[in-house]
Parts: C-alpha cells; structure tokens; sequence
C-alpha cells in the first residue's frame, strides 16, 4: 500500500473530521431507490391510499394490515415508525418493499412476504423489534443491507425451498448468487470505498439474527460479509471471522454491546469505519498480521477494551478510538516498519513523532525528549484528556490531533507552530480560551463546534483564516491588535473584537561558526517587527551588550567577524517595533552559544 501523503490525508481526514460516510450515510440505501410507477387517478380501498399500482398511504389504525391485491409497490417509508402495525401481509402482485417501509414498527410479530417478491430494500424493517423469524421466499433476488438490521429479537431466517439466491446456514441468511456493494481500497483516495455490483463468488453473509445468542465461527466457505450484517445483534458475545474477505464492513458489528471478544483472522486487511461502534462489553480484540487499515471511528465506545495490538503491518490508523475510556495501552510489533510503541504510546519509527495516544491514559501527558511533532488525529477523541501543555520544541501538529477531545479544557501550544491546521480542536465543546502562539500564519478550520469557546487570543503574525472558523462558537470574542488581521476577520464575520496591546514575540534563533574568527546568526521573522537587537557576552549568564541593531524588520541575518578562534561566546536577540515613536521590545530569544572556529 502507499503511503499516504498530504493531499490524500487530508481527504480522508476530511470524511474522519466532517463525520461524512462512504455510503454517503448511515441511512442510505445500498440500491438507487426504484422509480414510482405512472401516476394514475387516486384510489380508496376502505383503509389504503391507492395511486395507480402504487399503495401511496394508509389511514387505518394498525393492528393486522392486509394490503390489497393489485398493488405492485409501496411507498418508502410508508409504515415507518407506526407502533400500531402486528403483522403485514404482502399480496402476489407486490414486487418490491421500498426503503423504510417498515422500519420502526416496533410491534411488527410477523410478516408474510408474497411469493412474487423480487427485491427487499434498504431499512426496510430495521428495528422491527418483536419479529422473531422470516421467511424469503424463493422468488427474491435481492436483499438490501440493513433490511432486517436491528431487529433484537430475530431468532432465524428462513428460506422458502428453490431459492437460487439465498442460502440459511444456522439461521444465519446467506446470498449464494448475485452481486453486492463490494468495499475496495483507492491508492490515490487513500481510503477504502464502495464499488457497486461486485459478483458474490461463494457465500455472502447478508445477516446474522439479531436474538441469535451465544459464539458464533463464521464458516469458512463464507467469502465476503454484507456491511451492518451483524448490528445490534445484543445476544452474540464472541466471533471467529474467516480471512477470505480483506474487509470488515462499515458499521458490521455496530452496537453489538455483549461482543467480549473477536478473533480476526489472517487475510483481512481493512477494518472499515464504526465497524464495532459500541460493543460496550468488548476486552479481546486479537488482531491479524495482515491488518493494515484500521478507519474512522471503528472501535468508538468499546469501553472495556483496555489493550490494542498493532502488528507488523499496521500502517494506517483513521481516529479509530474514541471513548474507548478504559484503553491506555498500545503494542507495536518489532517487525513494523512505520510504527513503534514506547509506554503503551504509538510513535512514528523513529519515535520523534506521537501517531497515535492511548485514549484510556488519564493525568498529565508527558512528551519523550525525542518528540518534535504530532500526527494527525494523534489523540483525537481521547475523552478523559482535560489539559495539555505542548512542549516548546514541538514545531507541528497534525489534522485532527485533538479532535473530539470533549473534556479538554485548557491547553498551551508551543511557539515554534506556524499554522493550526483543520479540524486540531475540532467539537472540543470544553474549551473556552486559546491564545495562538505568534509565528502561526494560518488557521484552518482549527476550532469547529468548539461551543463553549470565549476567548481566542489572535497574534498580528496571523494572515489566513477560514470564514467558517469559528461555527457554532457563538460565545466566542476574538482578542488581538488594532488593524491587524483577526480585527478585520471578526469585523467582516460579525465577531465580537476586543483590542488589546502586542509586543513582538520571542526570538527563535540559532547560531553557528561558518569560518574563522566569525559568528552567523538567523532567526525567525517576526510580524510586524521594525528591527532586532542582538547582544552578546562571552558568559552564560550576565555581561551582555548590544553588538547590532538591525534596523531591517524583514532581515533575518546577522554575522559577527573578528572573534576570537576557539573561544566560546553566548548571543541573543530581541525584535522590536514603533509605537508613537517609542521602540517596543519583545522578548529576548534563548541564549544561544557558539565556540567559534
């Protein structure tokens, strides 16, 4: 797989930040919805809606529904979320149950599906609570995911004899010819999507009854899984999947709350987004060699999971981990080559980089002196982090790093960030002040559904910001100089402006011997400055005296000649600018030494 660059991390983080989906939702149906027939002069049959051939409403009061011979569709949705319905009776003529119909129907004990039936779509009795059995009769040739999701109390499938379709196996409903939405993984996208009408070769697992209890050994003439196939499944408390499928769907074992433990096998590759969203009773997770690709929120709210292994392969972690409190420890195998793990804490290789935080970890997080910046999405949703303070030789922060960390209530960036980049604190509804350090030129999309933000400190070094920057912080007063930037950003974006009185920011600088008897120094620009002060002494500590103004603020040099061969000498500098014809200095930069050669 390549590795993921820039531009194709930061599309995927933009699906992981904006909660977007690949499917383009949660809800959305796995077929393109069929077309209504010709609409006809409006018919009442006693209780039902009739238009054309299509049943278009109903005004009974629910109980047993026998819908009319004649009728060849149903209107989407048409009985959704109608708690009065017991038990539906389908006649000859219907061909298709739309998206919805019967979703939500939530006293549904039982449903006859007509002989005729072709197709069952999208959601079509999710949630259906009461039903315990189906029958799919032989004529059907297509069941949409999640048509029976959630129905907690589904005991088995049943298959009507001479289905060339479907297949049950332990009550567990299975498509043997056809095609599915088949989950692919784009190179240049950089994360996994859906390719449409991929022939099932084998067994396709479409749906695992929801009130089916106990373990469960995929078997291993199973060649693919459907997404959503065993959500909200409450009695199932352990699965062996087979490696035959590279991909664990999206949303596969969403909400499975007694699942204490998963076995995946080797040949899968990819754990898609919220694939075991809410299996609050997960502890054991034993993870494959051949896993590469764990995405978005796929473990989200696994509270009891208190250990993650990453084996060798491992290369790509999209905020898997959100709210999973109780995991505060990471392991990384030896043998992989783009990560490495020090304290239960995921780094790059090289360890000068923090990938990824253990969102269990409560108490102060330290930073290993190796550490100069943080990956994207590094310890997004990392829900009992309350403060942090980022050392100063920190000189980046990743997209994400502290998304969706909602208990963070104060943080301090280091100086040395120029840019905050999209989404670092996005929905961080805990914070309330931020001051921006004062070499960051951009900040982009930084603070997004940051609610209860009051006070965001803007540096006059800051000359790019979104529009959009601060949505849903509607509390929030922008502090910073008269004229600059922020000033005429809050002013164009209707946002309270306080101003307040800036003085240049400390000097980053470093110093070097190029040549002989000579000492060259460089330093960061700072905005808005009129010139630099440097000084100099041949001690750590006092005996410093001015050896150069540079009257230039655009300047970033100076070189100091004649000094003595061998001899260690120590400088710093200072920025300054003119306010009413007085000289504002900042602070003065480290003190830096140099033994000159």
């Amino acid at each position: 797989m390549k590795r993921l660059k820039g531009r194709v991390w930061l599309m995927a983080l933009t699906c992981l930040l904006t909660a977007g989906t690949w499917m383009g939702g949660k809800g959305v149906a796995a077929v393109e919805p069929v077309p209504s027939a010709t609409v006809e002069p409006t018919a009442n049959a006693g209780e039902f809606i009739i238009k054309g051939s299509e049943l278009h409403g109903y005004t009974g009061k629910g109980g047993e529904i026998v819908i009319p011979e004649g009728v060849v569709q149903i209107k989407g949705g048409l009985f959704k979320d109608n708690v009065n319905v017991t038990k539906v009776v389908l006649p000859t003529s219907v061909k298709i149950i739309p998206d919805r119909a019967f979703m939500g129907c939530t006293q549904l004990k039982e449903v006859s599906l007509n002989a005729g039936l072709e197709e069952i779509h999208h959601q079509a009795f999710y949630g259906c609570s009461e039903l315990t059995t189906v029958t799919i009769p032989k004529t059907v040739s297509f069941i949409a995911v999640r048509a029976f999701g959630n129905c907690e109390k589904m005991e088995r499938f049943q298959v009507e004899e001479g289905s060339q379709h479907f297949e049950v196996l332990d009550g567990v409903l299975f498509q043997t010819k056809g095609s599915y939405n088949r989950l692919t993984y784009g190179e240049e996208e950089g994360l996994p999507y859906y390719a449409r009408s991929a022939p099932i070769n084998g067994f396709h697992l479409v749906s695992y009854p929801g009130g089916k209890r106990g373990e469960y050994a995929v078997p291993e003439k199973v060649e693919s899984y459907a997404a959503f196939a065993f959500e909200g499944c409450q009695g199932l408390t352990g699965v062996a999947l087979t490696g035959n499928d590279s991909f664990i769907g999206e949303g596969m074992f969403l909400n499975c709350s007694n699942l204490a433990y998963v076995n995946i096998a080797e040949g899968i590759v990819y754990i898609v987004k919220n694939a075991f969203e809410g299996c609050k009773g997960l502890t054991n997770v034993q993870t494959s060699n051949t896993l590469q690709y764990i995405g978005e929120d796929a473990f989200k709210d696994c509270l009891r999971l208190e250990q993650f292994d990453l084996k060798s392969r491992m290369s790509v972690i999209m905020g898997a981990f959100e709210g999973c409190v109780s995991l505060a420890t990471f392991t990384v195998d030896e043998a992989n080559t783009k990560y490495s793990a020090k304290n239960g804490i995921v780094y790059n290789k090289e360890q000068t980089e923090i990938a990824l935080y253990p969102p269990g970890r409560k108490g102060k997080v330290v930073f290993d002196a190796k550490v100069t910046s943080i990956g994207m999405v590094a310890f997004y949703g990392c829900t009992n982090l309350t403060e942090i303070t980022i050392p100063n030789r920190i000189e980046k922060i990743g997209s994400g790093a502290f998304a969706n960390c909602t208990a963070l209530t104060k943080v301090r960036l280091p100086e040395r960030l120029v840019e905050l980049p999209f989404g670092i604190f996005k929905n961080c509804v805990g914070l309330t002040e931020v001051t921006i350090p004062g070499y960051v030129e951009k900040i982009d999309g930084a603070f997004t559904g940051c609610t209860g933000m009051t006070k965001v400190v803007v540096p006059e070094s800051v000359t790019r910001m979104r529009n959009a920057e601060f949505y849903g912080c509607n509390k929030v007063v922008i502090y910073g100089g008269k004229g600059s930037y922020a000033h005429l950003f809050a002013k164009t974006n209707s946002i309270g402006f306080i101003e307040i009185k800036t003085k240049p920011v400390k000097v980053v600088a470093t110093v070097e011997s190029p040549a002989k008897t000579m000492a060259q120094l460089s330093w960061w620009k700072v905005a808005k400055a009129k010139g630099y002060d440097v000084q100099m002494s041949t001690k750590k500590k006092g005996g410093f005296k001015t050896v150069a103004t540079v009257k230039n603020g655009k300047k970033v040099t100076f070189t100091k000649r004649k000094l003595k061969s061998k001899k260690k000498y120590y400088f710093k500098i200072r920025a300054y600018k003119v306010v009413d014809r007085k000289k504002q200095y900042g602070k003065y930069s480290d003190v830096m030494s140099v033994k000159v050669k």
